[in-house]
């Protein structure tokens, strides 16, 4: 496939082997128009999902699409997932956001999306060995797919060894610890209590003094932190006291 900057006067997005997004914004940060070349059946799936994505802001694209696409197509498709995820990494390119974990290279699962073994095992934690959900948020298996095959052996691995959860709750527990020395806000570890890890969602209660609308940079920065720092995409909730 020709490397393309712009496609139908749309800016080119992302790229991969074997797909092509274009989006253009408009002055909002809303997208105003897509375009797509890939394989027939890719295009179809990603103009199944074009619905979804016009005229919505980038922000709520990056962190709700995924939950959005689902309660309309709840698809066991590799396909289904392969587009949906490629489109929301073409938001988060947008964005501007990505990250550069510290990896394990011997021990390398998904190269496409930098992920090792000890990664795939906190995915597999914090998830509760929900394989579906986990590759959705990490895309591990879903760019080339080489990886595919390791990535649901070490899978099956985890799963006749689970049943003790307390190490990924100490993980989370001390990531928390670290996020204090992370983050730009003024903000204390007295003053935000972790109430529950369930799956792909950490619930928060905030026990400071500050506006509710300050609420939103709170969950703005522990979501970067868990994202670039540890590697996990999460849902968050944080509430009063």
């Amino acid at each position: 496939m020709n490397f393309l900057s712009e496609y139908k006067g749309l800016p080119l997005a992302y790229k991969d082997d074997d797909s092509m997004i274009f989006i253009k914004l408009d002055s909002s940060n809303k997208v105003f128009s897509i375009a797509f070349k890939s394989t027939a059946e890719l295009e179809s799936q990603f103009e199944k999902l074009k619905t979804f994505v016009i005229d919505k802001n980038l922000d709520d694209l990056c962190r709700n699409f995924i939950k959005m696409a689902f309660r309309a197509y709840d698809s066991e498709d590799f396909i289904f997932q392969q587009a949906l995820y490629k489109l929301r990494e073409a938001f988060y390119l947008l964005k501007g956001e990505g990250f550069a974990p510290f990896l394990d290279k011997d021990h390398i699962v998904c190269r496409c999306e930098a992920i090792d073994r000890k990664v795939l095992r906190n995915l597999f934690e914090f998830h509760k060995g929900d394989y579906k959900q986990a590759i959705l948020e990490s895309g591990v298996g879903l760019k080339c797919s080489k990886c595919r095959p390791l990535s649901l052996e070490l899978w099956s691995e985890l799963e006749n060894k689970s049943g003790n959860e307390d190490h990924f709750l100490e993980f989370i527990k001390d990531g928390i610890n670290h996020f204090f020395q992370y983050t730009h806000l003024d903000l204390r570890p007295e003053e935000l209590e972790l109430i529950e890890v369930s799956k792909g969602t950490l619930s928060f209660r905030y026990l400071g003094n500050t506006y509710y609308r300050d609420l939103k940079s709170i969950e703005n920065s522990l979501y970067n932190y868990f994202l670039g720092e540890l590697n996990l995409k999460v849902s968050l909730r944080i509430t009063f006291r």
